[in-house]
């Protein structure tokens, strides 16, 4: 478990470096959302961290009035409106790879086993993102989470940053659309 303690010096160092060199991004995206929406543009949401710790992740607000607006549609589809939790990150709520952190009304809901994705950070990306990316299958997204959490190690991070690469390069240069299904489980 040495990886574990070097991991979070590895998230660190990759998220502050991204904060750096995305901040012009971030900043125009902030100030988009202002400009157009006329909303604050950063949105918190409760979700369940590490041991199912309560987090608060921050991502750029793309609802107004219950619906998705023009501008964050555009955010969403691309996946910018997560940008803002490389703060997370920094904060040490989020990891840069593991399983993603789902609302804490869920908890009462997992089984043992599924109880075990809670035994890592959680991430901004992680496997079964970059492997079920658009399917509400559950049960699959659970046991590749556990997986992770079995199985985490330097080489699947990297195999996991490698796919999350690809994905967006899919989404941005050969229009991959990405459906976001948040059904209950």
């Amino acid at each position: 478990m040495q990886y574990i303690k070097i991991k979070r010096y590895v998230d660190i160092l990759i998220s502050f470096t991204f904060l750096i060199f995305l901040s012009p991004l971030m900043f125009l995206i902030y100030f988009l959302i202002i400009f157009f929406d006329r909303v604050n543009p950063l949105f918190f949401q409760d979700r369940s961290g590490y041991e199912k710790r309560l987090i608060k992740i921050i991502k750029f607000k793309t609802m107004q009035n219950d619906k998705v607006t023009f501008l964050g549609g555009i955010l969403r589809k691309y996946k910018l409106d997560e940008l803002p939790q490389l703060i997370n990150i920094l904060k040490g709520d989020l990891s840069l790879i593991g399983p993603r952190p789902l609302l804490p009304s869920y908890n009462g809901k997992y089984n043992e086993f599924q109880n075990l994705r809670f035994n890592v950070m959680p991430g901004l990306t992680g496997l079964s993102q970059v492997k079920l990316n658009n399917t509400n299958k559950w049960k699959e997204k659970f046991t590749y989470d556990v997986f992770y959490s079995k199985k985490i190690s330097l080489k699947l991070d990297i195999y996991i940053f490698y796919l999350t690469v690809l994905l967006f390069i899919n989404i941005v240069f050969r229009k991959k659309t990405i459906i976001e299904d948040h059904t209950l489980f």
